[in-house]
């Protein structure tokens, strides 16, 4: 909700990073998974990596450097293993051969939907974990304009995926392996899946060089999403204008030049969503009622992410 002034000085701008969108950004929020909720303490604590989503009955994990044991990086659970970048990774079932058939999947809300008729790129490091018996090379990722969900632990989603890992190239435990492809959007995809997509029949299952658990599980990290290159989306004239201190020093002023049908997004230090609503024209932010600390405002017109800002709340 968007409302008028509040009366006294409330923000601290640490900068407008106002712009178009250019092929090199990544429309994953939080795609390393550093951005926590709290530090996990125990598997399947995957909701505690801030924006991402499990669609299913599984249980993903949150493996995270504050952590140790368990649900720590390098040493947890599943072995051994260094972030790809930074401190943080996911971890999924891509199968478990024995006693029953396992999928987990991990799912995301890109930044902005996609736009119709455009080429994306995606990409993401994928790693076997040290205590698997088998690998495989079934893995990929999907996009949709609703979230893919199944209550039931744990099926195959029954999907198309959009990009998947290179047929024959097999995971292992030594070295985070690149999965990448490119695709041509419908337009209005606004979910990122990724998962095992393939039935057992169309699977290829190898013995690894490693442990001895029957299960293919696997660790994720540094996931993107982006335009392929010369594939931007246009600029938005006077964009660097649609986000700006308020004179009063209330909050921050949305500019005149806000397209119609634009929206608005205020996220938290973790990244989660905590306001959101129409982009009006010469309409004040109002956070006067949130807890001080660090925010970022997006404006999303209908074509995608137009502008954004980070700033800090400090109240007076």
């Amino acid at each position: 909700m968007i409302s008028g002034r509040c009366g006294r000085r409330l923000l601290t701008l640490l900068g407008v990073l106002s712009r178009s969108i250019t092929p090199a950004q990544n429309l994953v929020p939080n795609p390393g998974f550093e951005v926590m909720v709290q530090c996990p303490t125990y598997y399947s604590q995957f909701y505690n990596a801030a924006q991402w989503l499990n669609p299913t009955g599984g249980s993903p994990d949150y493996f995270n450097a504050c952590a140790t044991g368990t649900v720590g990086v390098p040493v947890n659970l599943m072995g051994y293993q260094a972030a790809h970048g930074g401190d943080a990774y996911a971890g999924i079932y891509l199968t478990q051969l024995l006693p029953w058939d396992v999928r987990e999947y991990i799912a995301v809300e890109l930044l902005q939907p996609l736009v119709g008729g455009t080429c994306y790129r995606f990409s993401m490091r994928v790693d076997l974990a040290d205590l698997c018996a088998y690998t495989t090379d079934a893995i990929g990722m999907h996009v949709s304009d609703t979230i893919v969900t199944d209550s039931a632990c744990c099926p195959t989603l029954n999907v198309e995926p959009n990009v998947v890992n290179t047929s024959g190239v097999l995971f292992d435990d030594a070295s985070w392996r690149e999965v990448t492809g490119t695709f041509t959007a419908a337009g209005g995809e606004r979910f990122l899946t990724i998962g095992n997509f393939s039935i057992d029949a169309d699977m290829l299952v190898a013995p690894s060089d490693g442990g001895a658990v029957g299960t293919i599980y696997c660790y994720i990290d540094d996931v993107s999403l982006a335009p392929c290159e010369g594939q931007g989306l246009a600029p938005i004239p006077d964009a660097a204008h649609l986000l700006m201190t308020d004179p009063s020093g209330a909050g921050l002023l949305i500019g005149a030049s806000v397209p119609p049908g634009a929206r608005l997004r205020v996220l938290d230090g973790r990244g989660r969503l905590v306001q959101e609503g129409r982009a009006l024209p010469h309409h004040v932010i109002d956070l006067s009622a949130r807890a001080d600390g660090f925010y970022v405002v997006e404006i999303i017109a209908p074509g995608g992410l137009i502008a954004r800002t980070k700033f800090i709340k400090q109240g007076r």
